[in-house]
């Protein structure tokens, strides 16, 4: 399963998989970075709304950081530490959520 969805995502390399849609894409992108991990492939999950703050069984670590280049810095030593792991730019306690990033930092991040 995990080979095959690798091909059907043709993630044979780096990539970005966006979703949308009405219901289900936080189920559907954690489903997906456990299949990838699984696969020994480096998963970074995050969003350009809000998400409830993933849990450890869901992401073993989450960055919080609103400023570019400590972002980056940090992508850079977690991704040699965990396979798979979360990031927004700030958490907001009354609501329990990860707030995201605009899609241009999205763009710097998988660059």
């Amino acid at each position: 399963m995990t080979n095959s969805l690798i091909e059907a995502l043709q993630l044979n390399k780096k990539g970005v998989i966006s979703l949308i849609g009405a219901g289900g894409k936080t189920s559907l992108m954690f489903l997906l970075a456990k299949k990838l991990s699984q696969s020994k492939k480096r998963v970074l999950t995050t969003t350009t709304t809000k998400i409830f703050m993933p849990k450890p069984d869901l992401s073993p670590d989450t960055i919080i950081e609103d400023d570019v280049d400590e972002l980056i810095k940090k992508t850079r030593i977690n991704a040699k530490c965990f396979r798979h792991f979360s990031a927004g730019r700030r958490y907001d306690p009354i609501s329990g959520k990860l707030i995201g990033f605009e899609p241009e930092i999205i763009d710097k991040l998988w660059q």
